[in-house]
């Protein structure tokens, strides 16, 4: 099951993300003025992003 099921959100289909410092990340998805958090990534691993070469 996934995981806004599990939380009560299966219906949440826009999981969005807020970039912060670095490469810290957190995922969720808004429900009016609200952002309901899914996880934090501290380290940038979920979705990195592949550079690339200069």
């Amino acid at each position: 099951m996934a995981r806004p099921a599990v939380i009560g959100f299966g219906d949440a289909t826009r999981i969005q993300r807020l970039e912060f410092t670095g490469t810290q990340r957190l995922y969720g998805f808004p429900v009016g003025n609200v952002f309901h958090v899914l996880w934090w990534d501290p380290s940038h691993e979920v979705y990195p992003s592949k550079l690339k070469p200069t």
